[in-house]
This record gives C-alpha cells, sequence and structure tokens, in this order.
C-alpha cells in the first residue's frame, strides 16, 4: 500500500472513531434529557389529584385525573395499531361530558383486540358501568399533520389524535388533554385499561455503550494494521 493510501486509511480510521464518540456523546445527551423529563413527569404524576369540573385547566400533562359526567359513545374514537403483549388491537377513546358543563375530555379506556388492528368486535366491549373516570392525564398534541384519520372497509381509524382534527370532529369544547384510564379504575374485560410508561433511562446508555465500543474497536483495529504493516515494511 502506497503511502497515500496508507495516510488515506488511517484518516478514514480517525473519521469513523471521531463519529462513532461523537453519536456516544449525542446518546448520552439525551439519556440526560430523558432523566430530568422524567424528574418533571414523576413530580406531576405525585401532584395532587385534579378534579375535573367546569373549568379548563391549564396544563394536565401527566397528572392524575377524575373526572365524572356523561359518555358520548356516538362519538367513539378508534386508535389503529396498538398492540398489546403481542396481540394485535386498537385503542378506544371517547369524549367524556363534564358534569354541569358544556366542556368534555377524551378518556382512553384502553385495548380492544382486533385481528388487522383496525376492526373490532363491538360485542367484546364493555363501557363503564359509571360516567366516570380516574386515570392519568397526557397533552393533545397541536400539529394538523399528525393526526389525519384513516377510512377502512367504511370505519374511521386514527393513528394519532392531534387537537384540531380531534375537536373538530365533536359539537362542543374538548379539554386539550387525554385522560389514560388507570388498570385500577377498570373492572377487566375490554376495552383493558393500561399501565402508564415507566419513568426509566430507556436505551440510551446502552446505545452510548455500543457507539464508544465502535470506536475502541476502529482504533484498536487501526493500530494493529499499522503494527502489521510496519512489520512486514
Amino acid at each position: 500500500m502506497s503511502r497515500v493510501q496508507t495516510i488515506g486509511f488511517g484518516g478514514m480510521i480517525v473519521v469513523v472513531a471521531g463519529a462513532c464518540v461523537g453519536l456516544g456523546i449525542w446518546q448520552l445527551d439525551r439519556l440526560a434529557q430523558r432523566r430530568a423529563t422524567n424528574v418533571e413527569t414523576g413530580r406531576a404524576r405525585s401532584a395532587p389529584v385534579v378534579i375535573l369540573t367546569a373549568g379548563r385547566p391549564d396544563n394536565l400533562d401527566q397528572r392524575r385525573v377524575a373526572a365524572t359526567g356523561q359518555f358520548d359513545r356516538e362519538r367513539l374514537f378508534v386508535l389503529w395499531g396498538r398492540p398489546y403483549r403481542g396481540s394485535p388491537g386498537v385503542q378506544l377513546v371517547v369524549p367524556l361530558r363534564l358534569t354541569g358543563s358544556d366542556t368534555a375530555v377524551l378518556v382512553n379506556l384502553g385495548f380492544v383486540p382486533a385481528a388487522d388492528a383496525v376492526h373490532f368486535d363491538p360485542a367484546v366491549v364493555d363501557f363503564p358501568a359509571e360516567d366516570s373516570v380516574v386515570g392519568l392525564a397526557q397533552a393533545i398534541p397541536l400539529d394538523p399533520g399528525w393526526g389525519r384519520p384513516m377510512v377502512s372497509r367504511g370505519d374511521t381509524a386514527w393513528r394519532h389524535i392531534e387537537l384540531t382534527a380531534g375537536t373538530a370532529r365533536v359539537p362542543y369544547p374538548v379539554i386539550p388533554g387525554i385522560i389514560h384510564r388507570t388498570p385500577r379504575d377498570s373492572a377487566g374485560g375490554y376495552p383493558r385499561a393500561l399501565e402508564p410508561a415507566p419513568l426509566d433511562d430507556g436505551p440510551h446508555l446502552s446505545y452510548a455503550l455500543q457507539w464508544f465500543s465502535f470506536a475502541v474497536i476502529a482504533l484498536v483495529g487501526g493500530a494493529a494494521w499499522f503494527r502489521k504493516q510496519r512489520a512486514y515494511g
């Protein structure tokens, strides 16, 4: 191998190792951000339960919420592609019109099995006996390009609920948050209420270690190659 080729190969090794180190640092930064978010989320979840009444609270994201009213079963949202423990299915979201108010809040009742992850059997659905809910709230994103519905065999299903598209489907004001019913508020059957997402570190630390390992492999392998070249000079 010529001197120019040797220098080029060495430069490539340095670039690859540097890129791997950069990606590892990026994953560590994402880990720090996630941990900071988890702290804020944990504080919100441990705050006193918000009792929804006629008012429109500014921020319900990750707050524990209790609400009573009347479920509008005629305006059901079906969220397609929501597997649960390896089984395909959907999640059902229904407006709850708050008692003494013209305002509603959306409630995610939970998982219902569906073989094609879109169409479910209404016969297996058992709505709550009481028009009340206890659960964890999540903010509804405002992004008009994110919440377009899909029509399949005459049925409308949603990948996500977006604030503009979602509220346009109901004829009354909607609080910009979805209450995810907790398993403690569910008596079993379907829809099956789901546990909230855990506040963990995710995969970022393992990804960072992998990228740093790739950098070490590149540098050690390159050094070994150069030693071999020099030995056979």
